[in-house]
């Protein structure tokens, strides 16, 4: 008899830290905010690139810019997309056409993919509008 109850505190003693253990290590991820249509969240950072250039054109919301080697990007513009006139960041309201004319020099930082769903493959975080140095021409709100 005493052998038997030897065991089972033996056993007590070894069972019950690893089940009291085992409560806590199953971990639930906290939930998400919902995915906007545009840039993917999947993770605590978003890698970014960046390009500069000169517009090209502005159609459905997909900004076509051209880099300094003659490449055209492809960039769709988003609702998180933000938008800065020198430190002044633009309200969707304050945009114009003027601000989008062919030849306008940008800045965009940009996620190189988007939502699996979307129609574009790179997504604007912020577009840039810069002053052309050799023109020396602004760009002015409309």
């Amino acid at each position: 008899m005493k052998n038997v109850i030897r065991i089972f505190l033996f056993a007590v003693v070894l069972f019950v830290p690893a089940i009291v253990l085992a409560q806590g290590s199953g971990s639930a991820e906290p939930p998400r905010p919902p995915i906007n249509e545009g840039i993917r969240d999947e993770s605590n950072f978003v890698i970014t690139r960046s390009t500069s250039g000169k517009i090209v054109g502005l159609k459905e919301s997909i900004l076509v810019i051209k880099t300094e080697k003659d490449k055209e990007v492809r960039v769709a513009l988003v609702k998180e997309t933000k938008f800065k006139l020198g430190k002044k960041t633009l309200n969707s309201s304050e945009l114009s056409e003027d601000l989008f004319k062919e030849g306008q020099a940008v800045k965009i930082l940009y996620v190189p993919y988007a939502d699996k769903q979307a129609r574009f493959d790179k997504a604007a975080v912020e577009v840039r509008f810069v002053e052309d140095k050799k023109s020396k021409d602004k760009p002015k709100l409309g």
